[in-house]
């Protein structure tokens, strides 16, 4: 490149050279570049969150477990399909997509408090989400 700048008639030139955070200074050629900088290793992609393994359905203006998934989250917790959701940490579960929301937003390791209705009865479900 410096040398197609040159060829442009542009002679301020100043060449950067990225190397691994990692590397050692001393394997560099004199004179490669102007400057070098360290780049920090890839950061690994945060994982996805755990899955809760319910199929939710809105049924008669309620947010409803239509499934749970074997072995899920839901099913070590209790939960069951039919179960109609009023509350998600605390908060009314009047809407699909909040209710979807709260579900996704929730960390690895931490707890997630349902109430829920079964069979005319209330009953507190605590989700315990597996840490990272």
């Amino acid at each position: 490149m410096p040398h197609q700048l040159r060829a442009l008639g542009i002679t301020s030139i100043g060449t950067l050279l990225p190397v691994p955070a990692d590397s050692d200074c001393s394997d560099l050629s004199p004179g490669i570049a102007d400057a070098v900088f360290a780049v920090p290793a890839a950061v690994d992609a945060v994982p996805e969150p755990p899955r809760l393994g319910v199929a939710l359905d809105r049924q008669g203006g309620r947010v409803v477990i239509a499934s749970v998934s074997a072995g899920s989250l839901a099913e070590k917790s209790g939960l069951q399909a039919g179960d109609q959701l009023l509350e998600v940490a605390g908060k009314p579960a009047a809407e699909l997509s909040s209710v979807l929301a709260a579900i996704r937003r929730q960390p690895a390791g931490t707890w997630l408090p349902l109430q829920v209705e079964r069979a005319g009865r209330k009953l507190e479900v605590v989700i315990r989400f597996p840490a990272g």
